[in-house]
């Protein structure tokens, strides 16, 4: 049972399988190359998808390890990357400001990937990745209700994986509805992100009627967020759909004007 944030209301129990849960934890790193010599450093909370499944079943799926931080501590964990040899890293992008920002990361430090989600990535924060450490940096979108959805690939460029949340991975059938009508809408338009395939949830425990208002008739998950779909597959997150502001008649996106605020240099 993997509790939901609960940011629009009380957090939700989803009822994940033993299928759905390896394979969340398995597919990204799977189709990303990783193997049995992967060593993950994880500072990721367990109570949250991307610590319980992404890594501790990323990790294991692939025959890899991984070390366990208590919590999020960054000093101790500049202090294990050389020291476990880490080649593969997550978070969130507060997370990698912060790293980056230390006086004390050695340039010497040679990760392979770093995992990022849960926010908008930056270009010039995934090229300082890069730049400092010689990682990769990939962005995945998942949810409690579904734990891997898309990803970027290492073959993808930056400003690829920095403006989108990648393709959406095997087995998983992704559609972009209106969410008035429930109709399929085109490429490249706005609409509620659903999706089907065996990581989906069975249920929310003991909530039949939230299970009722998530999963329709055809088996489809109606995740809530906004989104689109390019010409190449390419997924975009405009936000979720409680947080949809309608002003002048025009749907105006949360999610873009904070990466248009982001990007002002009066702001940090």
């Amino acid at each position: 049972i993997q509790f939901t944030s609960g940011t629009t209301g009380k957090a939700k129990g989803a009822l994940l399988s033993h299928r759905a849960c390896l394979l969340g934890g398995w597919l990204r790193p799977h189709c990303e190359g990783a193997t049995e010599n992967d060593v993950w450093l994880n500072a990721l909370p367990f109570h949250h998808i991307g610590g319980s499944c992404a890594v501790v079943l990323g990790a294991l799926g692939v025959g890899g390890s991984f070390v366990v931080l208590e919590r999020y501590d960054r000093d101790q964990l500049i202090r294990l990357m050389p020291k476990v040899c880490a080649t593969r890293m997550g978070g969130v992008p507060t997370m990698w400001h912060d790293i980056l920002a230390s006086p004390d990361l050695s340039d010497t430090v040679q990760l392979k990937s770093v995992s990022l989600g849960g926010a908008s990535v930056s270009v010039e924060l995934a090229r300082a990745i890069f730049d400092r450490l010689g990682a990769r940096c990939g962005i995945g979108y998942g949810q409690s209700e579904f734990p891997i959805i898309s990803a970027t690939l290492p073959d993808d460029p930056v400003e690829i994986a920095c403006d989108t949340v990648g393709r959406p991975l095997p087995h998983i059938e992704l559609k972009i509805i209106d969410p008035a009508t429930g109709a399929t809408l085109h490429l490249g338009e706005t609409g509620e992100i659903c999706l089907r395939g065996p990581m989906c949830m069975d249920s929310y425990w003991d909530n039949p009627e939230a299970t009722f208002d998530t999963i329709d008739s055809d088996g489809f998950l109606h995740t809530g967020d906004l989104g689109s779909l390019d010409t190449a597959g390419y997924c975009r997150i405009k936000g979720r759909l409680r947080e949809l502001i309608i002003r002048g008649g025009e749907n105006v996106y949360p999610a873009e004007i904070e990466a248009v605020l982001s990007k002002h240099p009066a702001i940090r």
